[in-house]
């Protein structure tokens, strides 16, 4: 049975679900729902794009620097590495993975997806709850690190991360660290993998698998970070920051489209059938613990000539995606803009309501009116929520984190819950969870003894990278613009309903390179 709007007899199911639950559960919660995702459940967007009817994506292939990375330097020799704890500690397995992030990346989050019955009901309640509407996104397991898959042909059609922490534009950025897969050197892993694909597959098939699915690159920062605001070789005296950007981005553009290198024997994105791409812009660096330290910052404020520069490039960056699109009319290609979405919730910190599952076994929100209980155990994917009766008692103890709850419902007499809650909003925008002198800025993370205890109220996990929370919030504005429109043309939920067609002619030219 669909749910597909809110009526009547949508209303006296899910009433039936919360009493009989009442009724016979053990805990006493009033209603239980499987989640396959964490909830973000403050809009601030009234433009959100309605639902699309999904498209198949066959794969997801990740291209970038640590903020995508999710375990490729676990396989090099490099300073550039997380694969130790308190890494991953708020991760799915609560292990560390190699992911610079207590928790997921925002390309795991775009992987997932809600089942059907979960969708109805969040259809249903969204309009008492405000859950997220952007339930549905591309359905995929995580795409694994290239150097740590299997090699097995059937994974890798299911998405790969090619992403090396350390990694720039520039082939010699982060060099300093030690190893990690260039930006050059991920482009030919990718044209390795698709000689596989023609092997087993065949080259129509081949080329429709490739053509369909979606190549997010996420990959800049370490150019400026480990070159040009170092002065590394006198480039700032070589080159203004607007000359380094155009250089960037025209570096990109090669990767991507066809040019004259193409004569050399190079070979790029488009050459090889790639039609979706999410070319990501930078985050403020600016803001970042380790510039607040290295600046002397004052009350937390952002460095704003380094903060400018990283204007300068998403600015040129997005004005080379729309190049891109009159040039290549076959494709879809969109760029998004992470500097105005990470500003966006270091503004308005107080306005986005924080309920990330993953930190903690229990979140406390006030949804509908005064009285709303919502728990979550995301662990086993469980989300118990309810309107208290005016009679519930809520006993609050901040320091500890905890809530205790006392029912005096007719079902429930006198039963005590406690449990674990999450303040609303972003409290530390300055300061890392995990780090050491001011703004946790000077050294990086290294030991769980340096971490904070709840990563979620942070907006940065260490000196460079945000948390889990944070990555969550820009992964909803890439797939809809749930909270901040960030993506142009077009956002990543538009862009895969469109499906892409071949023509028999690019099919032939791809075989043929090949």
């Amino acid at each position: 049975m669909e749910c597909s709007s809110f009526s009547f007899p949508c209303i006296q199911i899910i009433t039936l679900l919360i009493f009989s639950h009442t009724m016979f559960s053990s805990v006493k919660p009033v209603a239980v729902i499987h989640f396959s995702e964490d909830l973000y459940t403050r809009s601030r967007n009234a433009s959100v794009s309605p639902p699309l009817p999904p498209v198949p994506v066959p794969a997801l292939y990740v291209i970038g620097d640590s903020s995508v990375d999710c375990g490729t330097n676990n396989f090099l020799g490099t300073l550039a590495r997380a694969d130790h704890l308190p890494y991953g500690r708020d991760f799915d397995t609560h292990r560390p993975t190699g992911r610079f992030s207590n928790g997921r990346v925002p390309v795991d989050f775009l992987d997932e997806v809600l089942d059907e019955m979960s969708t109805c009901l969040l259809e249903n309640l969204n309009h008492f709850f405000r859950f997220n509407q952007s339930a549905l996104r591309l359905g995929l397991p995580f795409a694994p690190s290239y150097l740590g898959q299997s090699g097995s042909v059937q994974d890798m059609m299911r998405g790969l991360n090619y992403a090396s922490a350390g990694a720039g534009i520039i082939f010699s950025s982060g060099s300093e660290l030690g190893q990690h897969i260039s930006f050059s050197q991920q482009i030919q892993q990718v044209m390795d993998t698709f000689q596989q694909f023609i092997l087993t597959m065949g080259e129509h098939a081949a080329a429709d698998h490739i053509s369909n699915s979606v190549f997010y690159i996420s990959i800049g920062t370490n150019d400026f970070i480990h070159y040009y605001l170092p002065d590394v070789s006198g480039v700032q005296s070589k080159f203004f920051a607007w000359m380094f950007t155009r250089f960037l981005a025209q570096t990109m553009k090669q990767e991507i489209k066809v040019t004259h290198k193409k004569k050399l024997g190079m070979f790029n994105l488009y050459n090889a059938n790639v039609r979706r791409v999410v070319v990501m812009g930078l985050a403020p660096i600016g803001c970042a613990p380790y510039y607040l330290w290295q600046y002397n910052s004052q009350n937390g404020e952002c460095i704003k000539p380094i903060n400018n520069v990283i204007l300068e490039f998403n600015f040129v960056m997005r004005y080379t995606v729309e190049e891109l699109n009159k040039e290549l009319v076959d494709a879809n290609i969109i760029f998004c803009d992470a500097y105005a979405g990470s500003m966006d919730i270091l503004k308005n910190k107080d306005q986005y309501e924080n309920a990330n599952h993953r930190d903690h076994p229990c979140t406390f929100g006030k949804r509908w009116g005064l009285n709303v209980l919502e728990s979550a155990n995301h662990r086993d994917h469980i989300c118990t929520f309810g309107r208290l009766g005016t009679k519930s008692k809520i006993l609050v103890n901040q320091r500890d984190h905890l809530c205790t709850l006392i029912f005096y419902g007719e079902q429930m007499i006198n039963q005590k819950v406690t449990f674990l809650f999450d303040f609303a909003g972003f409290t530390y925008t300055d300061t890392a969870c995990c780090g050491l002198g001011r703004y946790n800025g000077w050294l990086m993370c290294l030991s769980s003894g340096m971490a904070c205890r709840n990563a979620t109220n942070h907006l940065w996990w260490d000196q460079f990278h945000p948390t889990s929370a944070v990555n969550e919030i820009l992964a909803e504005n890439v797939w809809s613009g749930l909270h901040n429109k960030m993506c142009y043309p077009m956002n990543m939920q538009q862009m895969v309903a469109q499906r892409v067609k071949m023509s028999d002619d690019v099919i032939n030219r791809f075989s043929n390179q090949a």
